[in-house]
């Protein structure tokens, strides 16, 4: 049998994180937009905060400038024309690319997430706590719609889908809507497979996962907020119309280089760069899904004194 020469190499890999934002207040009134692209061309882009050390240095930044009732627009927004597939969140679908009550999605009270389907066979978004009847799609059954006549919650709906047949019922098309209201009849409203993450990222790309809402907030008065403001007396965030004119906090990234050493036994041909690319793309995904930036990576050779160390 031939022998196989296990490789042992130390690479090492560069990538550049965010350690730290110096915030500053821009005090020149902008819509949501025109202020991310200033931000965006003059340092890095609109504040994102995660964590109360975060606020407490927005306010620094606002100084003198925390009169009552005065707010400034910061990174945060809602993207409220895409859905998400309970099947697969990493799957969207656009709010055009269905069929929906006159007027609707309209988002009441900053807190309509859910989707259900009228037995005319279109939709509407509603309060996820409701109960309501559902369709589960089971992909080991040949009608693969399956109509459940017990009022549940969209969560609950969700759990009992994937407990018992495959997952509450996605919808992608006008198409696959008729293809539901032929195949089934239901009185009433029922649950389908199709949410929204509600403010959930950052301008800079980032995940969201610390809100420090006014109490109320956020709640689309007027049906149109989908951008989120800072109360500079106060440090409370507030939804507002992305199309207002507001001062706004840019932050300026500052970076470190972090080098990474990594001891791979493999077969492979490290030296092949078809490879190297193949695993910093895999680096990159799984540094990403941490919630990192990754400016910049490279592979690097370390000197021999130094692998002796």
């Amino acid at each position: 049998m031939e022998d196989v020469m296990l490789l042992i190499l130390i690479l090492s890999g560069f990538l550049s994180l965010p350690s730290s934002s110096e915030f500053y207040l821009v005090n020149e009134r902008r819509t949501w937009a025109e202020a991310q692209r200033h931000c965006r061309e003059n340092s890095s882009d609109l504040a994102s905060v995660h964590h109360d050390g975060d606020s407490r240095r927005l306010l620094m930044a606002a100084g003198r400038s925390g009169d009552s009732g005065r707010s400034a627009w910061i990174g945060l927004f809602d993207e409220s024309t895409v859905w998400k597939l309970s099947e697969d969140a990493s799957l969207e679908v656009n709010t055009d690319s269905l069929d929906w009550m006159k007027e609707q999605p309209n988002n009441f009270a900053g807190s309509q997430h859910c989707l259900y389907i009228t037995q005319t066979g279109i939709l509407n978004d509603f309060f996820c706590s409701t109960p309501f009847h559902f369709i589960c799609y089971d992909d080991r059954n040949a009608s693969r719609y399956v109509l459940v006549e017990v009022k549940l919650s969209w969560s609950e709906a969700q759990a009992y889908c994937r407990g018992r047949h495959t997952d509450l019922m996605s919808l992608r098309s006008r198409e696959e809507q008729e293809d539901v209201r032929r195949s089934l009849k239901w009185a009433g409203n029922v649950w389908v497979g199709l949410y929204r993450d509600p403010w959930a990222s950052w301008s800079d790309g980032s995940a969201s996962s610390f809100s420090d809402w006014k109490a109320t907030q956020p709640d689309n008065q007027g049906r149109d907020r989908q951008c989120a403001a800072v109360l500079l007396h106060t440090g409370k965030w507030v939804d507002e119309n992305c199309r207002e004119e507001k001062p706004f906090f840019c932050f300026k990234a500052e970076t470190k280089l972090k080098r990474l050493k990594m001891t791979m036994r493999t077969v492979a041909d490290m030296n092949d760069v078809e490879i190297q690319q193949q695993l910093l793309q895999q680096l990159r995904a799984h540094i990403l899904l941490k919630g990192l930036k990754v400016s910049r990576m490279f592979w690097g050779k370390i000197q021999k004194k130094e692998e002796e160390k």
